[in-house]
């Protein structure tokens, strides 16, 4: 039986808080499901914010005569839940108390909070990683040698490469290590290390992302993305995954070489749906997140410097 509507309250913009009568909530961008969505920003009528909605007729409306069916709203609502933190299960987790670590610097954090978005940087574009999220080389070979009879010009790498290069990530660390400082800070009496806590964090995103955006002209779109979250696990170069299959692509983003072990990472990353591998990739992008949130739900926990850390090692 299709649950019923309590409650639509506009929060923002296009932002809505829907409660059903089995008390869940959801935040959903209407404009997802509307005609006045213009690229990543947001653009809704002042009309938008009086709506109504009658659950025996199966509809939600409002003043300027548009209106939505509650099933397309449950529909996007579904669609929604199914890129959040899908893999979870399947990806290696730290314990949820653990804290993560980043290093910005304090420029960028400046920047972060006055225009309210996190970061991400395409996995193909790290200095001295070229291979990041590569899948392996025997295994990259028995895909190309996977044809389609129709078109043998085409092999099932040609679809894997593309998710690579769409593919991003925000990188912390397990430990504040002189190790971490060194090898990312620019300025060690002036950059910053972030503190977030894991649990706190992915709960963040598990009720805000579905309502997020690219900001700073990304001609790409939420919608298209996935979600998720993995501690990196480190492999030898020359065996890497070979007696192994991955099916879902998304988990190359979640290996890396011996050799940049010392990161300790974990890994918060974006990965394209695969009907929409075609997207053109970017070299980086800014995911809306509102930092005060982020604080009010425990996710981003503290602010340390280089000289407060009292780094032993």
């Amino acid at each position: 039986m299709m649950p019923r509507l309590r409650e639509v309250k506009l929060l923002e913009q296009c932002i809505v808080e829907v409660v059903f009568d089995n008390d869940i909530v959801k935040k959903v961008n209407f404009a997802d499901l509307i005609d006045f969505q213009v690229l990543n920003e947001k653009h809704c009528p002042d009309s938008f914010s009086k709506l109504k909605f009658d659950n025996d007729k199966n509809i939600i409306y409002w003043e300027n005569g548009q209106t939505i069916t509650i099933d397309s709203l449950i529909r996007k609502i579904h669609e929604d839940d199914q890129r959040l933190f899908h893999l979870e299960q399947r990806l290696l987790q730290p314990s949820p108390d653990t804290l993560l670590y980043k290093i910005v610097k304090f420029d960028y954090f400046i920047d972060m909070c006055q225009k309210q978005y996190l970061f991400f940087k395409n996995v193909t574009q790290y200095e001295g990683n070229p291979k990041d999220s590569q899948m392996p080389k025997r295994e990259r070979l028995l895909r190309e040698a996977v044809r389609f009879e129709n078109n043998p010009d085409v092999s099932l790498y040609d679809f894997d490469e593309p998710n690579r290069n769409n593919t991003y990530a925000c990188c912390f660390s397990l430990n504040e290590s002189r190790y971490i400082w060194k090898a990312y800070a620019a300025d060690l009496k002036r950059d910053l290390c972030l503190v977030f806590h894991y649990d706190n964090l992915k709960k963040y995103f598990i009720e805000n992302y579905n309502i997020s955006h690219f900001i700073g002209g990304s001609k790409l779109n939420t919608n298209n993305f996935l979600i998720n979250i993995c501690k990196v696990q480190y492999v030898d170069e020359q065996s890497t995954l070979t007696n192994t299959y991955h099916k879902n692509l998304c988990e190359y983003a979640c290996y890396q070489y011996n050799k940049h072990l010392p990161d300790d990472e974990v890994r918060l990353f974006l990965s394209p749906n695969l009907s929409n591998f075609k997207k053109e990739p970017e070299t980086n992008i800014k995911l809306s997140v509102d930092w005060k949130e982020l604080m009010e739900y425990g996710a981003f926990v503290g602010i340390k410097n280089f000289e407060s850390s009292r780094i032993e090692n």
